[in-house]
């Protein structure tokens, strides 16, 4: 009985001190398996195929609309906006 409630004790005492690392896990989990369904998309009546769209600013091929991301990213990434009175 003692050893038991000494091992239930302890056990106790990690999950308290490990409380911000579960807590971090836990969303961790979560935002990798919501990643993972967001990525899958929507599903078409149960037919099991996704949605996929297949035009982008008038380009048809997956490279080019890649690219066309890739292109807007780096100029959204890249942009500088400040003031010089607020230097």
């Amino acid at each position: 009985m003692r050893s038991s409630r000494h091992a239930y004790h302890c056990a106790i005492r990690k999950v308290r001190k490990d409380k911000e690392f579960i807590n971090s896990e836990r969303i961790a989990v979560s935002l990798c398996s919501a990643i993972i369904h967001a990525i899958s998309g929507p599903k078409l009546n149960g037919s099991g195929q996704s949605l996929l769209v297949r035009v982008v600013d008038g380009v048809f091929d997956c490279q080019a609309i890649s690219k066309i991301f890739v292109d807007k990213y780096r100029k959204l990434y890249t942009c500088v906006f400040y003031r010089a009175d607020k230097i």
